[in-house]
């Protein structure tokens, strides 16, 4: 199945006028490791969407929605512990812990309060 950034890479690459080998090219990347990227099938590179802000010249528009595709695509996330409180440890795991848990209006209210 396609991943949302898997989409997002298919419409830089119709904006660009290329295909999937192209990409791949310019990636410095075998087009099967592309496509297994664009569908969830191997992991989002670290330096991934370095390279294309760099190689496509991105927007900041574009920026933000290559970072929210990738979030979207994410099989796991790593949360990183070092220097925070005790509180605030507790309440990055519980939130791990309890994610699957929450309803969709639970979700939204605590988006709220996070913005």
């Amino acid at each position: 199945m396609v991943t949302k950034f898997g989409k997002f890479l298919r419409i830089l690459r119709l904006k660009n006028n290329e295909i999937i080998a192209d990409m791949s090219s310019k990636l410095d990347i075998s087009i099967s490791y592309l496509s297994a990227i664009e569908n969830g099938k191997r992991d989002i590179p670290d330096n991934f969407s370095d390279k294309i802000i760099n190689l496509y010249s991105l927007s900041g528009e574009d920026i933000s929605e290559l970072n929210e595709a990738i979030d979207l695509s994410l099989k796991e996330a790593k949360i990183n512990l070092d220097g925070l409180s005790n509180k605030q440890r507790e309440l990055g795991l519980l939130c791990a812990r309890k994610i699957k848990e929450l309803s969709d209006e639970d979700i939204k209210k605590i988006k709220d309060l996070l913005k």
